[in-house]
């Protein structure tokens, strides 16, 4: 059965659904980088106006669809005097719905949702290796740079300062 494939849609406004459970361990491949289970299995979840949907597919039988969110957050912190300061990334997550929720999301899309009939030939039973991949685009680097620059922070965070970094501070101390 022929079945138009979801690229990809923006949210024109906030939007709350329950994110479907993804039972058993469930992995999205995007831009060269593995994402697994989503942070919001099995709760309810307010998607901001913004939010852009890719990567969709539908399971047939259980009315599943398996989305990648393009979330942006954003932090709000306070400093010794008090003054806010926001931060805001955007987030790639992994996102399971069942048919209702699917709905509501499209619903709220900011255009209509962009659908495309797949070529008659498609056998999607194709290996990966045997799988032509496009070239990567300024988006998908700028992403995979603030990726590589929170997995760099949480690391700091863990880890702790350096060895180098512990001299550079004693030295400031000694100076100042």
């Amino acid at each position: 059965m022929a079945r138009n494939v979801i690229t990809h849609f923006t949210l024109a406004r906030e939007t709350r659904v329950r994110v479907a459970k993804a039972d058993g361990d469930c992995m999205f491949l995007a831009g060269g980088k593995v994402y697994e289970n989503g942070r919001y299995d099995g709760k309810w979840h307010k998607f901001p106006e913004g939010t852009r949907f890719e990567l969709c597919a539908a399971v047939d039988k259980t009315d599943t669809y398996l989305l990648l969110a393009k979330e942006k957050t954003v932090t709000v912190t306070k400093d010794e005097e008090g003054n806010e300061k926001k931060t805001s990334k955007t987030e790639l997550i992994p996102v399971f719905l069942r048919r209702m929720s699917f709905e509501k999301l499209c619903a709220a899309a900011a255009v209509d949702v962009v659908a495309e009939a797949p070529p008659e030939d498609v056998d999607f039973g194709t290996p990966l290796v045997d799988v032509e991949t496009s070239a990567p685009t300024a988006e998908d680097a700028e992403l995979d740079a603030l990726v590589a620059e929170v997995e760099e922070e949480e690391l700091r965070e863990e880890e702790g300062p350096s060895d180098a970094d512990l001299a550079e501070i004693e030295l400031e101390l000694a100076a100042g």
